[in-house]
């Protein structure tokens, strides 16, 4: 079995994949605080509770945009599991061409989530990643990460209305009864909601009409599913978009692997 990591800013998913499909998948909060120790009892925890050990883990893929937790989870997965984990990076066998000056400077989140879009569901694809950020990454038809847009994701709003204003409450981003909100609670709903949905739409539209072709929708992130159910651009929810990428990846890294033996022989 083939177990796969996201290292995010907000949240760390983790995806067990079994003969190519997701069989299970859990969520934990991403923490600089916390010590190895703790992910690893977090870790094994949940591996336990569906009867699964370490040793029944054939390979480990992880995917890390916040460098502090990757050097964390470098050494507690190799020592968990006995196997030295691999790290996608930009340089790794994608599968598509990137598009991006400098390459290495693209998060490697937006990278597989296009990868996985682009093997799924084809090209021309926007991918809309809602988590911390919202990014919007743009596959061609013929396999190109043309590049995107980056925006702030809506608990960031709320996290800096909070911090910028001397009045304004925190509020959670969930969708108020209607539009025009009726007391500063369901303002600041409406627009945390509303508004990421028009940001959405909006955006999608716009690098649609740039691209000058007829172009897929997916979204993923930990906030695709409630919020973009209302969108009129989103014609796919995929909220395991990057585990997905990193199977894929996996799957890619391997196949060269017997190819390069097959060459020695």
């Amino acid at each position: 079995m083939l177990l796969a990591l996201e290292i995010g800013n907000s949240n760390i998913h983790l995806g067990l994949f079994k003969a190519g499909e997701l069989i299970h998948h859990w969520t934990f909060k991403s923490d600089l605080t916390r010590s190895a120790e703790a992910y690893e009892v977090d870790l094994l925890s949940a591996l336990r509770y569906r009867n699964i050990f370490p040793k029944d883990i054939g390979d480990v893929m992880v995917a890390s945009v916040v460098r502090d937790l990757s050097s964390v989870f470098s050494a507690l997965l190799r020592e968990t599991f006995q196997k030295e984990p691999y790290f996608v990076t930009h340089r790794s066998d994608l599968g598509i061409k990137i598009c991006y000056n400098p390459p290495e400077a693209v998060g490697i989140d937006r990278l597989l989530g296009v990868v996985a879009a682009y093997n799924i569901y084809g090209g021309p694809t926007i991918v809309v990643d809602i988590g911390t950020a919202v990014t919007f990454n743009v596959v061609s038809g013929d396999g190109e990460f043309l590049g995107g847009v980056i925006a702030a994701g809506p608990g960031l709003c709320a996290e800096a209305l909070l911090q910028k204003t001397d009045l304004l409450p925190f509020i959670e981003p969930e969708f108020p009864p209607q539009v025009i909100g009726r007391s500063t609670q369901d303002c600041l709903k409406s627009g945390l909601t509303y508004g990421t949905v028009e940001l959405i739409d909006g955006l999608t539209q716009r690098i649609a009409d740039e691209l000058s072709t007829e172009t897929k929708v997916v979204a993923t992130g930990g906030l695709a599913d409630p919020l973009l159910k209302r969108s009129r651009s989103v014609s796919t929810i995929d909220p395991f978009l990057v585990l997905k990428g990193l199977q894929i990846v996996h799957k890619r890294v391997e196949k060269g692997k017997c190819e390069k033996k097959r060459e020695q022989l």
